[in-house]
């Protein structure tokens, strides 16, 4: 049985706790009764954040930090399983947030709701940002808006039943407020293409978050090459931003659009939108044999990035030309 220590931000007061078999320095935290700053669980918002003092991080708990963290000893305690005693402190909290200020919520679809706050992150369309509410509750939101068009910041956000933040943030955050922002991650952005390559957009449910972003991001960079998106859903009714894509298709005409539905209920899309009932897999491949030479953006849930992103590969894609943002689940 492993002992950590943790010394709390609040009183600096040392916490000390056996971790049961193969549970990470965050859950034994969190079974001990203390309140710990986390998202994920997954390693990706980098919520939880620490230093260590004594002791030697797990290589697998730095995964994706810089060389600069690493070597003041940072590392994300919910992938921390540690195989010898380690006593960590929690980061200044203060020196990790940037507060900005609610200016549009609004909804997009029955369940989707847009999300806008100053812009004082810098950052590249398609990345996400940890949004943190009064609660101290922590979720990853990809940002659908461009710098250097929108003064704001943009997100989709997931109506979920009881949802910790999305719940909080339709019925309680109002325009006006402040949040607090972490980050930006991600490399699921834009970047230096080539102007002339041709790119393919695939996305389910908010994925077409970062995908706008992208996509307003290449127009903007005066992208000349074809460029196809793909939006899947279970039912036509869960589309969304089908008449600001349609205006962005009408003013380039190297843009395609189509909108895959497992169902088409009385739903309509406007031209040149195309609304087919099917499944998404299945009408990339029809219409994309071959992805030699193509560059690829996937986003949406775990699931369907993995299978598409195999799909693409084997579709003759370079798989340093695929970039992707999965959406993790949040655990409890």
């Amino acid at each position: 049985m492993t002992t950590i220590f943790y010394q709390a931000e609040s009183n600096g007061e040392t916490i000390q706790v056996s971790l049961q078999k193969n549970e990470s320095f965050l859950d034994g935290l969190l079974r001990s009764g203390h309140e710990v700053p986390h998202g994920c669980k997954e390693g990706v918002c980098h919520s939880c954040m620490m230093k260590a003092i004594e002791g030697t991080p797990p290589e697998n708990s730095q995964t994706d930090l810089t060389l600069n963290q690493i070597e003041q000893g940072l590392f994300l305690c919910c992938l921390c399983i540690p195989s010898g005693p380690i006593k960590a402190t929690a980061l200044n909290q203060s020196t990790q947030f940037i507060e900005a200020k609610v200016i549009e919520k609004s909804p997009l679809n029955e369940d989707i709701f847009r999300l806008r706050v100053e812009n004082k992150v810098e950052h590249h369309p398609g990345q996400f940002l940890t949004l943190w509410n009064t609660n101290n509750v922590a979720r990853s939101y990809s940002i659908a808006s461009v710098p250097r068009a929108d003064n704001f910041i943009e997100f989709h956000i997931k109506r979920i039943k009881n949802g910790a933040f999305s719940d909080w943030a339709w019925h309680q955050l109002n325009i006006g407020d402040p949040i607090k922002l972490q980050g930006p991650l991600g490399l699921c952005y834009y970047g230096n293409i080539p102007s002339e390559q041709p790119i393919l957009l695939s996305g389910i449910g908010t994925g077409l978050a970062p995908l706008v972003g992208i996509l307003r991001d290449a127009f903007l960079k005066n992208h000349i090459g074809e460029i196809t998106l793909f939006i899947g859903a279970k039912s036509s009714n869960n589309f969304y931003l089908a008449e600001e894509l349609t205006v962005l298709a009408k003013k380039h005409n190297n843009l395609s659009l189509y909108f895959v539905a497992q169902k088409i209920n009385n739903a309509s899309l406007p031209q040149p939108c195309k609304l087919i009932e099917g499944n998404i897999y299945q009408e990339v491949k029809q219409r994309f044999p071959s992805l030699k030479g193509y560059k690829v953006f996937l986003c949406g849930a775990v699931s369907f990035v993995k299978k598409m992103k195999s799909q693409c590969y084997m579709g003759g894609a370079d798989i340093k030309d695929i970039l992707s943002d999965a959406f993790l689940p949040y655990k409890p």
